[in-house]
């Protein structure tokens, strides 16, 4: 087993800000987290060196460390060869944690609001089919006040919708086009293009010799579509082959060795920082 990520990253010698610390030369060794570990160019951009994985369910890196490698502290390995610097963004969410997001984002599991019967009437019978299935979206656009579920029964003539979570999640986020060719297989717009509502074009294909105007070309993509597509992004990735972990090993030790000559060097694991603490008379 190999040593720990963060066991192998060199100190340097920082001037000690410790509240109540007097004297002027006092340092304390600390961790130098500018040192950061990469992949060799060489390897980073050769597929051969790599496994195409889906992170399945709730994986965590440690947890395909240990089926890919054996050995959970090998969870940095994942991540460098995934140039992920933020897992708390560049993973994919647990079950839970995106659950919670899609609530935080889109609003309470389950919110009730009350609309006069006015405002209700004109959204069913005045409006177009695109907002009549959107009350929850219109209600924010006139910024009704709602009336809680007890005072309801004595206002009469009001109309309870609910809007939920799930009623935002199936709003549409945007539109894309579903691709658009020639009759010769070209490519005139490209599958998955987002634009706008009722997008159309017009090309002139040659095969044929006329022009041809492609309507009905978008597709409409909800909330939640958007949001798992960004989701199911983050779950692919790549696992370092295994016979390369000693090349990736020799590297890492290189590259977290202080060089002999080099600024404020003490040994191969310490350098000492600049003392600018300054004093107030």
């Amino acid at each position: 087993m190999t040593k720990p990520y963060f066991s192998q990253i060199p100190d340097i010698a920082y001037v000690d800000r410790t509240k109540g610390e007097k004297t002027i030369s006092s340092f304390k060794n600390v961790k130098n987290l500018f040192k950061r570990a990469y992949l060799r160019q060489d390897i980073f951009e050769d597929l051969t060196y790599f496994t195409k994985y889906k992170v399945i369910g709730d994986e965590r890196p440690d947890n395909i460390a240990e089926k890919f490698y054996q050995d959970s502290t090998l969870d940095w390995i994942i991540l460098l060869a995934n140039n992920i610097t933020n897992i708390q963004t560049e993973w994919p969410m647990s079950e839970q944690s995106y659950h919670n997001f899609l609530v935080d984002k889109y609003g309470t599991e389950d919110e009730e609001v009350v609309l006069p019967r006015s405002l209700f009437d004109y959204i069913v019978y005045n409006l177009d089919d695109s907002n009549k299935t959107n009350p929850c979206k219109i209600l924010s656009t006139y910024k009704t006040t709602p009336v809680n579920v007890k005072q309801r029964h004595l206002t009469g003539g009001n109309v309870l919708i609910k809007c939920g979570t799930e009623e935002k999640l199936q709003e549409v986020h945007h539109y894309e086009c579903s691709g658009v060719k020639n009759s010769i297989g070209t490519i005139i717009v490209e599958d998955g293009l987002h634009v706008p509502v009722g997008f159309a074009v017009t090309y002139f294909d040659a095969a044929l010799g006329n022009s041809v105007n492609a309507t009905n070309i978008t597709t409409p993509i909800t909330n939640l579509e958007y949001e798992n597509e960004i989701q199911d992004a983050k779950r692919n990735i790549y696992v370092l082959k295994q016979e390369y972990l000693s090349v990736i090993f020799n590297d890492l030790e290189e590259i977290m060795e202080y060089k002999k000559g080099s600024t404020q060097y003490v040994n191969e694991t310490l350098k000492i920082a600049e003392n600018i603490r300054l004093y107030s008379n």
